[in-house]
């Protein structure tokens, strides 16, 4: 006779491990930001096409992945990876600043 063995299965989400020469990271930051005023300005398809190409552009040039980008007409929200090389108020300049110049 042959024993039975039935194996519990955990599913994890496949991770990719971030390194750097002295760390092990996985760093995710939900950015949420407004117009001013907060007008609701983002609302046409053309705008919301624009923001998320320029906002792909910034990312790749910065070696940063976005993983999800949702554009309000008055808000949006983004959750984004980094490295912990570069802090959150860096990160939000270079997103917000670089579109309001190109914008």
């Amino acid at each position: 006779m042959q024993a039975t063995h039935t194996l519990n299965t955990i599913r994890i989400r496949k991770r990719t491990i971030k390194t750097l020469s002295h760390c092990y990271y996985e760093m995710k930051y939900h950015l949420v930001w407004t117009p001013k005023y907060r007008g609701k300005v983002l609302g046409p398809q053309k705008v919301k096409d624009e923001l998320r190409r320029t906002f792909e552009t910034i990312t790749r040039w910065k070696h940063w992945e976005i993983i999800e980008l949702n554009i309000q007409e008055d808000h949006i929200h983004m959750i984004l990876s980094a490295s912990p090389r570069d802090s959150i108020s860096y990160i939000m300049q270079m997103i917000k600043g670089t579109k309001a110049q190109l914008g």
